[in-house]
């Protein structure tokens, strides 16, 4: 998504409407900074990163070790 908004940006110049991402819970570390560049707003939902025993039964086992380290970088 990151790439659409750079390439909206690039063909409709810069403006004071700005993108947005809902529902992230994981991103990228090399991802992080893109944000801030492209003026682009992370709509996260904290609440959902409580770590109860779905996140543990259900989350965890289908992201995996790495991917599960970068949830909700809030």
């Amino acid at each position: 998504m990151l790439d659409a908004f750079a390439a909206a940006r690039e063909a409709n110049g810069p403006n004071d409407l700005r993108h947005q991402m809902a529902h992230l819970q994981v991103v990228r570390p090399s991802d992080l900074a893109r944000f801030a560049e492209l003026g682009v707003a992370a709509n996260v939902q904290p609440l959902w990163s409580a770590y109860d025993r779905q996140m543990v039964a259900l989350t965890e086992p289908a992201l995996g070790e790495t991917r599960s380290a970068r949830q909700y970088p809030l």
